[in-house]
């Protein structure tokens, strides 16, 4: 039996918009953190007002653990007017019998080469049966700062030999020259699990689970789905597929424009994606499956061997290049395996920004009821569309606020009503909260600042 790992808290420092913010998943929220039921968390709140962050952040979290280096231009998430941002992650390991709370945190510091990993540290954290609650930082289990020396807790290692030492300073030159973890890159991880050798496999097994749950169980999906999507180049797939006991993840693109040749790797991949999908899609968009037209293998540039195809939408005996299809529905395909995963798998976590774009907001609705009512893993959506609010329990619906230093809360004061949507409305329009949800627009400031951009023009 796999390790189950849940994202249970997400603490920012000066990342993106966010001078601070802590987002408290449901199951921690409700300290219910090993009960294994579905946690589905919802990010609310106007434009720029810190969604997409909570995703970039998870972004950054899986490439490290899983050894790779950060998103392209990592440094441009660093808050402006600061030279490093601190994120932290709390996360749960339960196997079996097996049950721990484990903190890591990170700080990414800019220069003029990027960004860089300037400080990692993993932590246990006691957890409190009796109150379903954690504790402060307890037992370390590792602490890298750079150009500094690394420390273990009180059990302590033997002292460091000339290798190490030597063999610690080429892993971090490594890890900076790469934009990569020191702990999880790959001799990082062996660097790591040589040194906690004598602390027991209890510390060596945490490092592994966290990898490992990056590298199989966690998928990312952001706006540049969408952004693929919208310029009707490529249908893009986030996909986890195992066959014959071997595990395939990742993300592929089919180009929209004409019949194209693929590897014949992704031809294999991408008809099984087909076969799995159409069971769902007909429930979700009715009539309506997918067809991978095939023209027959092609030779590819490098002289290995391809397939030329063509992704085709059928709707009862029609059949129609799959650009044809709106916005919405190919936003569906691409998410779709994903949702599956974390419909029916426990140790799956799906994080999706904009889940609602395009999509028609009963449409999105029913989905996200479904996932609550009956989803096995983690899902984490950000959404403008606010049908889901009257889908979903209100400690699964974290809402952004005006207030930088303080970006996350979920709602007070709910009273007897218990319409989420109704209630989030009316506490913008009335107030009752601890945080300003919503900047309001000064509509008479915005007419006269559209009127003196037309006589710009005119001049």
């Amino acid at each position: 039996m796999e390790a189950i790992v849940r994202i249970q808290q997400i603490e920012l420092w000066d990342f993106k918009n966010v001078a601070h913010g802590i987002v408290l998943f449901k199951n921690a929220f409700e300290k219910n953190i090993f009960s294994g039921e579905a946690d589905i968390v919802g990010i609310y709140g106007q434009n720029g007002s810190g969604k997409t962050s909570v995703i970039d952040a998870i972004q950054v979290m899986e490439a490290l653990l899983s050894g790779k280096a950060m998103p392209a231009h990592t440094e441009d998430m660093i808050a402006s007017g600061c030279d490093r941002t601190r994120l932290c992650f709390v996360f749960s390991i339960r196997h079996e019998d097996w049950k721990q709370i484990v903190s890591y945190e990170f700080v990414i510091r800019k220069e003029k080469a990027g960004a860089f990993i300037e400080e990692e540290q993993l932590y246990f954290m006691p957890f409190h049966e009796d109150t379903g609650e954690w504790g402060k930082k307890g037992q370390e289990i590792w602490t890298f700062k750079c150009n500094e020396r690394e420390t273990l807790s009180e059990a302590s290692i033997e002292k460091d030999t000339l290798k190490d030492i030597v063999e610690k300073k080429v892993i971090q030159e490594l890890a900076r020259t790469r934009h990569t973890s020191f702990i999880f890159c790959r001799r990082g991880m062996l660097f790591v699990n040589r040194k906690l050798k004598r602390q027991g496999n209890e510390y060596r097994r945490i490092l592994i689970q966290l990898k490992l749950f990056a590298e199989r169980n966690l998928s990312v999906i952001n706006n540049v789905y969408s952004g693929y999507i919208n310029a009707r180049m490529v249908q893009p797939f986030a996909f986890k597929l195992v066959e014959r006991n071997v595990m395939s993840k990742g993300h592929i693109g089919i180009p929209l424009d004409e019949p194209s040749t693929i590897p014949g790797e992704v031809y294999h991949l991408t008809e099984q994606l087909i076969q799995q999908m159409n069971h769902i899609l007909p429930q979700i968009v009715p009539e309506c499956t997918l067809v991978l037209k095939t023209y027959g293998e092609q030779m590819r540039d490098d002289g290995s061997k391809g397939y030329r195809i063509e992704l085709l939408a059928r709707r009862g005996k029609q059949e129609f290049p799959i650009r044809c299809e709106s916005d919405g529905i190919k936003k569906i395909i691409s998410v779709l395996n994903a949702l599956i995963q974390v419909y029916n798998d426990e140790t799956a976590c799906v994080a999706i920004d904009e889940f609602d774009a395009g999509i028609f907001e009963y449409l999105l609705g029913d989905m996200v009821h479904a996932l609550s009512l009956g989803a096995r893993g983690q899902f984490i959506f950000t959404s403008h569309n606010s049908r889901p609010l009257e889908m979903l329990k209100e400690t699964e619906v974290v809402f952004t606020t005006a207030n930088p230093s303080n970006r996350y809360v979920r709602l007070n004061n709910e009273g007897n009503n218990n319409n989420l949507r109704s209630n989030f409305y009316r506490s913008i329009q009335l107030g009752g909260q601890d945080e300003q949800l919503y900047k309001a627009v000064n509509v008479y400031k915005l007419q006269r600042a559209l009127r003196r951009a037309n006589r710009c023009e005119e001049k």
